[in-house]
This record gives C-alpha cells, sequence and structure tokens, in this order.
C-alpha cells in the first residue's frame, strides 16, 4: 500500500509534511488522474492514495510526527463514501479534514451523514476540469487552516499561493464586504455608463412604491431608512425596517410583478433611481456590474429572510407563552371555581348556623315562659287549693283565661268604685288585677271568709295558665315561620287585638324586662285585620333581641286608636281602608 500513496516516487515524499489523501481504487479510472492532476496543481504537497476503507488504519500508521493531513477526496469507486469518512474520523490524524467526491454516478445514497457532520466538502461530477479542481481543493485546504486558527500568511506559507489557473474566490464579489462601499462600487459602475445621476432626496412619508401596482424603476438609496409595509385583512403590518436594505423594488422589477410591498421612507432618503431600459444598458455595456447588484440583492433578500425566520421564531415562541398563559389562567380559572364553592358551602354553614342560633333564641323565650308558668302553677295550684272557697277561685281562673285586657281608664275607674268598699288603696289594686267586675262582686268576696285571697290565687292560675298557652301558640307559631321559609304562608286576613298580641309579648320576654317597670295605657282600639296574630306581635319582638336595660326604670306602653295609618304596616284597620292621604311608605321594624 505504501508503494502507492505518492505518484512520484512510490512513497511519502521526504521533507514535505502536508499531505493530501485520495481514496479510490481505481476500477473506474478515476483515482489515478485525480491524483496526477492534484501533484500538478500542488507541486509543493505530498499526495497519497490509498484504495479503500480497509487501508486507512495502515496509511494512518505510516504518518510521521508533525505530518498534517489537510484534505481528502474519495472518488465513486467506494461502495460506501458515508462508512469511509466515519472510519477515517475515528483516527485522530484524519478526524477534522474535510472531504471532496468526485464521482460518475447520476445519483448518491451514501452522503447523508457526511453531509450532517458537515465533513462533505463538495461533489465534483467526472470527467472534471483541472482548474475546477485545484480551486475547490485549494478552498477546502483554506477552511480546514482557518479552522485551525492559521492567518492567511501562515496558511500561503505552508501551501503557497493558488494555482494561477484555479478557479479561486467567490461567485458573486462584495458578499463579505461593507454594504455602503459595495453600494458606492454599483453607483460608481452605472456612472460610467450612463454618466452623471442625479441624488433625489424625498422627504420622510414619500412612497417609493405600493402594493399591488407596477414598479417601473429600482431604488437605490444611499442614506436614509425606508420600511416596507403590506396590507392585509388584519390591518397594516410593518414588514421590514432595518431590513430593507438599499435596492428597493429590484425583484418585483426583475420577475415583471406588481409590487408586493408598499416601500415609503421612513426618513429623509438620498437615492438614485434606475429605470428597468437604464439597468439592461449598465449590465450590456458591463457586465461586472451584474455580478455587483446580484450581491446586493442576494444580502437584501437574505436579510429579509432572516428577519422574516426570527419572526417566525418570535411567533413560535408567542404561540407557546400564550399556551402556557392560557393553561395557567384554566387552572387559577379551576382554582377560582373550587374557591366558589368552598365559599359558597361556607355561606351556606353560616346561614345555617345563624337559623339555628336566631330558632334557638325565638324558642328560648316560650320554653322559659313555659318553665316559669310552670313553677308559678305549682304555688298558685296549692294556694287555690288550700283556699276556704273554691269556687271563687274558679271563678277568677276562667275569668282571667277568657277576658280581654282593660283599658287604662277601666281600670282607674274600677278603682275608683272599689275603694270606698275595701277601703284600702291597695287591696283595690289588687282586686283589680285580680279581674273584679265591680263593687258588688267586692263585697261578695269581702263576706266570704278567704275568699280575696281564694280569687287571687284563681287569678295568678288563670294568668299562669293564659302564659303558658300563649308559650305554646309561640312554639307553634315558630314552627309555622320556619314552613314559611320554604312554602309562602297564603292565609287570609283575621282580626286581630293589638292589645292581646302587647300582653303575649311582655309575658313572653318578661325576664328581659325584669326589675322595670311597665305600664301599658290601654284605649279601647279596633281590631285590625292581619294574616296571622304573629304579624302584630312581630312588631314588639324587637324586645327579646336588645339587651336588658338597668332596674327600677318605668317604661310606659301606649295605645291609642289609628287615625290615618294602622299600628303596624302590616296590618289594616278592620273598620274602614287606609286612605290615600296617608304616607306613601312606613319602614317595616325588624323582627
Amino acid at each position: 500500500m505504501l508503494a502507492r500513496t505518492d505518484v512520484r516516487s512510490g512513497g511519502h515524499r521526504a521533507g514535505y509534511p502536508i499531505h493530501m489523501l485520495v481514496v479510490g481504487n481505481d476500477s473506474r479510472s478515476i483515482a489515478a488522474p485525480v491524483t496526477r492532476d492534484l501533484a500538478y496543481a500542488f507541486p509543493g504537497l505530498c499526495l497519497d492514495r490509498i484504495d479503500g476503507i480497509e487501508d486507512l488504519a495502515g496509511y494512518e500508521a505510516s504518518l510521521n510526527v508533525g505530518d498534517h493531513v489537510l484534505m481528502g477526496l474519495v472518488t465513486s469507486e467506494v461502495d460506501d463514501i458515508d462508512a469511509l469518512i466515519d472510519r477515517a474520523r475515528t483516527f485522530p490524524a484524519l478526524q477534522c479534514m474535510q472531504w471532496v467526491v468526485v464521482t460518475d454516478k447520476s445519483e448518491h445514497r451514501d452522503l447523508a451523514r457526511c453531509m450532517q457532520s458537515c465533513a462533505l466538502a463538495s461533489v465534483l461530477k467526472s470527467p472534471w476540469t483541472v482548474p475546477l479542481l485545484a480551486g475547490q481543493a485549494y478552498s477546502t485546504m483554506v477552511r480546514y487552516l482557518q479552522g485551525c486558527g492559521y492567518s492567511d500568511r501562515q496558511i500561503r506559507s505552508l501551501i503557497a499561493d493558488p494555482p494561477p489557473f484555479a478557479v479561486q474566490g467567490p461567485l458573486l464579489e462584495g458578499l463579505d464586504r461593507d454594504e455602503h462601499e459595495v453600494v458606492m462600487e454599483l453607483l460608481a459602475g452605472v456612472e460610467r455608463v450612463l454618466g452623471q445621476r442625479p441624488r433625489l432626496i424625498v422627504p420622510e412619508g414619500t412612497q417609493l412604491v405600493t402594493q399591488g401596482e407596477p414598479v417601473g424603476a429600482v431604488y437605490l438609496v444611499l442614506d436614509g431608512q425606508v420600511s416596507l409595509h403590506r396590507d392585509s385583512p388584519q390591518g397594516e403590518v410593518l414588514a421590514h425596517l432595518a431590513s430593507s436594505g438599499p435596492l428597493i423594488g429590484l425583484v418585483s422589477l426583475a420577475r415583471a410583478e406588481d409590487a408586493f410591498f408598499t416601500g415609503e421612507t421612513a426618513t429623509e432618503v438620498t437615492l438614485v433611481r434606475l429605470t428597468t431600459e437604464q439597468l439592461q444598458i449598465v449590465i450590456s455595456e458591463d457586465p461586472s456590474i451584474g455580478a455587483t447588484l446580484t450581491a446586493l440583492a442576494i444580502r437584501s433578500l437574505t436579510r429579509r429572510l432572516m428577519r422574516a425566520e426570527d419572526l417566525h421564531l418570535e411567533n413560535a415562541m408567542l404561540a407557546e407563552d400564550l399556551e402556557a398563559q392560557k393553561e395557567a389562567l384554566a387552572a387559577t380559572l379551576e382554582d377560582l371555581r373550587a374557591t366558589r364553592a368552598e365559599l359558597v358551602e361556607r355561606a351556606r354553614f353560616a346561614m345555617l348556623g345563624e337559623l339555628s342560633a336566631g330558632i334557638a333564641h325565638e324558642l328560648n323565650n316560650p320554653v322559659t315562659a313555659l318553665v316559669r308558668a310552670a313553677k308559678h302553677l305549682h304555688e298558685d295550684v296549692d294556694a287555690a287549693l288550700a283556699a276556704p272557697a273554691p269556687a271563687s277561685s274558679r271563678e277568677a281562673m276562667a275569668r282571667a283565661l277568657t277576658a280581654p285586657p282593660r283599658s287604662t281608664s277601666v281600670e282607674r275607674a274600677l278603682m275608683k268604685e272599689l275603694l270606698p268598699v275595701v277601703g284600702d288603696r291597695t287591696l283595690a289594686r289588687r282586686l283589680v288585677r285580680a279581674g273584679i267586675q265591680g263593687a258588688e262582686g267586692a263585697r261578695a268576696l269581702a263576706q266570704i271568709p278567704g275568699g280575696i285571697d281564694a280569687y287571687e290565687a284563681g287569678a295568678r292560675l288563670g294568668g299562669s295558665l293564659r302564659s303558658v298557652l300563649a308559650a305554646g301558640d309561640r312554639v307553634i307559631e315558630l314552627t309555622q315561620s320556619l314552613k314559611g321559609y320554604a312554602r309562602p304562608d297564603a292565609e287570609d286576613l283575621k282580626p286581630v287585638d293589638v292589645r292581646e298580641g302587647i300582653d303575649d309579648v311582655l309575658r313572653l320576654t318578661a325576664h328581659r324586662v325584669r326589675g322595670i317597670r311597665i305600664d301599658c295605657d290601654y284605649e279601647d282600639v279596633p281590631a285590625v285585620r292581619a294574616r296571622t296574630p304573629r304579624s302584630c306581635s312581630r312588631c314588639g319582638r324587637t324586645s327579646s333581641s336588645t339587651p336588658p336595660r338597668p332596674s327600677k326604670m318605668r317604661q310606659p306602653i301606649w295605645l291609642r286608636p289609628p287615625r290615618h295609618r294602622a299600628a303596624c304596616p302590616s296590618c289594616q284597620p278592620a273598620a274602614r281602608p287606609r286612605p290615600s292621604s296617608a304616607l306613601p311608605y312606613v319602614p317595616r321594624p325588624k323582627a
């Protein structure tokens, strides 16, 4: 194998550490001619050739310390080029170099991996030309040495200058130069053919090309900025500003199409206007200007393409952010729904607690009255049974159970009537409170031994029984009120005695006004119409929710006949309807 590594002397050339490797068995007459042409083009390099992948290990072992293989060339005589290059990259001396493929095949399926790994420099078709082969080889070695950190001077000292016949340099001049320099070079070439071109000073906001309209000229921007925007169904979209470049309208003009964008000056702009005919004259007279013009167009289009790619990437990132925010908002909404459900549940429990507390409070009053009346009943029953006049006790009990409350004026009249009979004001007051009807009844009781005490005991017993009945009615009323939350009460209006309602309230709330003297001043008032007796007793129910007042106080209660309004907003007088001159609204007392 080593005898064929160098085409000149049959071995490595002593004193030539820079190598170029050719792989191919010359079965198709490719490897040997390629090696001779490269040796002719690069006399200062050592040209080595091996047959195939099986010779790579021996070739790598034959290299001396300080030898460098700058490039590999593989022919289509190798069955699997990808496998050969993958194997070569396992050897340190051959790991980083690039490869040129020379083939006589019309298609290849064994170059995918080397393209992906950037190991493939170029592909040449057989037959080839020596200038093209030498130019591709030289460019490949220069790129390798530049990647290793060598300067241009060091590169020339290693591989010398390129052969004079080699195709060398970029296809389009100006791609690697300053854009303004290329613009001025293009302008100079245009002026060499057409003469001095006038500079047009255009103010900001001037449209150079209009979307959808024909393009009649190319604008070479010397100074200033031009923005490109396009109208869409969603509104005006700014496409390019700094990426618009110095050539405006060239693509649409070359393709004979209407303008795709609207080009508008973003600042004051200095430009040169060239028509289609003028461009054709310039390029036909000086073809080198065409290359410069093409380089500018490529730079501008590349800038716009990169900007479009950036926008596409930004849109994709924004879409991802939007999707993430959407998911976060969905999670937040789910948390809010859960929190709302929890708050509703808490509110239900709170309302249930308040309702339970209210029910317990409302039931406590009648139950307390029942307990207190039961205690008094024990004493009153004992007193009535021990009284020598049971008939008087039964009469007083029946009267206390059924007799309606008397007004203050009636009680005062009875006091005046009884005082001459009993001779004692305290005794007269006791008899009035016991429910005695007049002087005759007082005389009859006075003649019966123990009659007055028996009558008072019966009156107290009747009063206690009446309190028990009132408390029981109150409990029934509360249960009916609770049913009313689920089913509104649809009872008809019934006559209600307000005085009885007030007395019931006073009896039920006696524990709240302990130590307070309550004077009831009643007049003969007509019954009022209400749905239930509790409608009127609600007027005095607020006393059960107020704190007890200090003892030794006097609290008067007056009850007068209605004039123009009912005593309770929910009640109406039974005698006559509410007049139209009454106030339009009366605040409803809280229960």
